[in-house]
C-alpha cells in the first residue's frame, strides 16, 4: 500500500503532470495530423508514464491542450475515437538531438546541420571499410527534425532513412524507459505511413537500436540510453517500478521458503531494484551479436532474407551472418498467434521439468 500511495503521489505532483503532458503532446506532434487513435495511444501509455485512467485523471485538466474527437480510421474507414492536440506548440517542436546540439554550442540551432547519432556496436562486431565509409557519409547528411513532415523525400534515399531514424530516436526518447515492445513501434509506424521503413531502420542501425527477443517478447531499446544494464536517466516512475519488481521477487522467495509452489520463467529479467533496470544479457557482446535481427511483425520472414543489412561488417563470414539472421527470424516466428499454444506448452514443460 505504501508503494501504491507513493506512485499516486508521483502522478499527482505538478512537475510530473506537466512533464507527462509535454511528452504526450510531443508524441502527437510526431504525427501529420497531430492526433492518434486512442487504441494506439493506449499501447504507449505505460511507457509514456501515463496513469491508467489518464483521460479522466489527467487530460480533463488540460482542455487547452487536448480534445477527444471522432474520425474515420484511415485503415478500416470506421468511426474511431482520437486524442487530438488542439494547437501546434512551437516550444515543444525541438527534438532531443537538437536540444543537445544547442546546449553544447550555446547558440540557437540552425536547421539542416549534420547532427550525428550515437552508435554503439558490440565488441567483435566490426564494420567493413566500405560499410564504415557509408555510415560516416550517412551521419554527415543534414539532420531533419522528426517534427517536420519529410514524406516528400524518396522513401529509399539515405536522407529519408536518416529522417526515419530521427523519428524512431525521438519516439523512444519520449518514453520513460527508453524502450517499448516491437509491436507498438510497428503499429505506430504503419499508422504514420512509414510502412516497412521502421523495420529497415532498425535492421540497418544496430548501433543505435537494439532489438531483444528475451522472454518471447520483442523489445526495441534505444542503446545510448543505457550503460550496460543500467538506465542512465532514471525517471521517478522507473524507480517506483524497480521497487515493485524487487517486492515481487522478495515475495517469491518467501513463498518458496514456505513451500508454496512457484511457477516462473528460468531467466530472471530484472533485478537490483535500487540500482537500475537490468536487461539480462544485453550487456554481453556475444549475445548482442546473436540478436542483431530485426522485427518481423507477423512473425514471418517478411523479406529480411531478401534485403542484406547495411551493417553486415561482422568479422564472421556472410554465411555465418545468414545463420544468425535465420535463427533470429525463427525466434521471431514464435510470436505468431498459431504458435502461442505450443510456446505456452513448451514453457510449462520447462518449468515442471517434463
Amino acid at each position: 500500500m505504501t508503494l501504491h500511495k507513493e506512485e499516486l503521489a508521483i502522478h499527482n505532483s505538478p512537475p510530473h503532470r506537466n512533464d507527462v503532458v509535454n511528452r504526450l503532446a510531443k508524441l502527437l506532434m510526431l504525427t501529420k495530423a497531430v492526433r492518434l487513435p486512442l487504441h494506439i495511444l493506449d499501447k504507449f501509455k505505460f511507457d509514456l508514464g501515463l496513469p491508467t485512467n489518464y483521460i479522466t485523471f489527467l487530460l480533463s485538466d488540460y482542455p487547452d491542450y487536448f480534445q477527444i474527437c471522432e474520425y474515420k480510421n484511415p485503415s478500416d474507414g470506421k468511426e474511431t475515437l482520437f486524442l487530438e492536440l488542439i494547437s501546434w506548440r512551437n516550444e515543444l517542436a525541438i527534438s532531443e538531438m537538437e536540444k543537445r546540439a544547442s546546449f553544447s554550442d550555446g547558440v540557437k540551432l540552425k536547421k539542416g546541420l549534420p547532427l550525428r547519432f550515437s552508435m554503439k556496436l558490440p565488441n567483435g562486431f566490426d564494420l567493413e571499410k566500405k560499410v564504415k565509409n557509408w555510415v560516416d557519409t550517412w551521419q554527415d547528411l543534414p539532420y531533419i527534425s522528426p517534427y517536420e513532415n519529410s514524406f516528400h523525400l524518396g522513401p529509399n534515399s539515405d536522407q529519408a532513412e536518416k529522417w526515419t531514424v530521427a523519428v524512431l530516436h525521438e519516439l523512444l526518447w519520449l518514453l520513460v524507459s527508453k524502450k517499448t515492445e516491437g509491436k507498438n513501434v510497428l503499429c505506430l509506424g504503419e499508422y504514420l505511413g512509414f510502412g516497412n521503413r521502421f523495420k529497415k531502420a532498425l535492421m540497418h542501425f544496430p548501433g543505435i537500436f537494439y532489438v531483444s527477443n528475451k522472454i518471447r517478447t520483442q523489445t526495441v531499446v534505444l542503446k545510448e540510453a543505457y550503460r550496460k544494464d543500467f538506465l542512465m536517466e532514471k525517471h521517478p516512475l522507473m524507480g517506483m517500478r524497480f521497487r515493485y519488481i524487487h517486492l515481487m521477487n522478495k515475495s517469491e522467495k518467501f513463498r518458496k521458503r514456505d513451500g508454496v509452489p512457484v511457477f516462473r520463467r528460468k531467466r530472471k529479467v530484472m533485478s537490483n531494484a535500487d540500482e537500475g533496470e537490468v536487461i539480462k544479457e544485453d550487456d554481453k557482446s556475444v549475445e548482442e551479436n546473436k540478436d542483431l535481427n530485426l522485427l518481423s511483425g507477423s512473425g514471418s520472414n517478411d523479406g529480411f532474407d531478401d534485403e542484406p543489412s547495411k551493417a553486415q561488417g561482422h568479422k564472421g563470414s556472410s554465411s555465418q551472418y545468414s545463420q544468425i539472421l535465420r535463427r533470429n527470424l525463427i525466434e521471431s516466428a514464435k510470436h505468431c498467434k498459431s504458435e502461442e499454444v505450443g510456446s505456452v506448452k513448451k514453457e510449462y514443460a520447462d518449468v515442471v521439468g517434463t
